[in-house]
């Protein structure tokens, strides 16, 4: 998931990057490749 949040250049601390995705993991079932996909497209959606 971090991998994809830099090539996103996200610019997030990894610390908050991996808070944000545990409370996504538990709200969306798990983290797979396809739902740290989606995660990575949500921040960058409300950081924008």
């Amino acid at each position: 998931m971090l991998g994809l949040a830099h090539r996103a250049q996200i610019a997030m601390p990894d610390e908050e990057l991996l808070a944000e995705a545990n409370k996504w993991e538990l709200s969306h079932g798990g983290i797979s490749g396809r739902t740290a996909q989606q995660f990575v497209n949500y921040v960058q959606s409300i950081c924008e």
